[in-house]
């Protein structure tokens, strides 16, 4: 994990490097993540109960996301574009229950995204991403006493990818993003009431980011 991590943040440094006596712009962005968690079940010998296969609902919060990126034109369309980004997401289950308990994460993340530019103000864009959560806070409203897992606290880098869309009209742009994680922050084991291991849990955060940015040419 940590080699992966390094090889990624060793790529985006070469990318400054290689593109960065060229023709380039650079930008600040804010925006919000709308995140929650997504839950999926494994259950190698197909156990169900009552239709529940490992997938509780969850609900979503609002988030801040601030950040800055950095384009590098490989062609007239085609964009690299590594970012930085300090991101909040949000654990919660779904309750009627005011006082249940919600953690949130804030994560330092690294995109490498590809841009393409197919009309004369949008754009598309997709990419992979490095984070690594620089500390998470459990609410605690009820004072039930409820603690961080270790997992969480241990399990803090995370991989994912992004897919988005944006609109610039010269220096200003608004954008639209979608993120999820491919690397589990929590994982837990299902058992039978024999205590017998029938399966497995796994958590990933997902989110969808409304931002505007202001770019600076260089």
């Amino acid at each position: 994990m940590k080699n992966q991590t390094l090889l990624t943040i060793t790529f985006v440094l070469l990318s400054f490097c290689i593109y960065g006596q060229g023709q380039f712009s650079y930008g600040i962005k804010a925006g919000v993540n709308i995140a929650n968690v997504d839950e999926v079940g494994s259950y190698p010998n197909g156990f169900t109960e009552g239709n529940y296969s490992g997938g509780l609902p969850m609900a979503t919060g609002v988030r801040p996301q601030l950040g800055a990126w950095l384009s590098l034109p490989l062609t007239e369309k085609l964009v690299l574009q590594p970012e930085l980004l300090w991101t909040q997401k949000y654990l919660k289950y779904q309750s009627t229950n005011e006082d249940l308990d919600h953690t949130n994460f804030n994560y330092l993340s690294l995109p490498l995204l590809a841009t393409y530019r197919f009309h004369k103000h949008w754009s598309v864009e997709l990419g992979p991403e490095v984070s690594y959560m620089l500390y998470a806070t459990l609410k605690d409203p009820g004072e039930t006493g409820a603690m961080l897992s270790t997992e969480i606290k241990e399990n803090n880098v995370e991989f994912g990818a992004n897919v988005g869309l944006k609109y610039q009209k010269e220096d200003w742009v608004l954008g639209i993003r979608y993120h999820r994680s491919f690397t589990s922050f929590q994982n837990f084991t299902v058992f039978e009431l024999s205590g017998v291991p029938i399966g497995e849990i796994k958590q990933y955060h997902q989110g969808l980011v409304f931002w505007v940015g202001y770019a600076i040419k260089a």
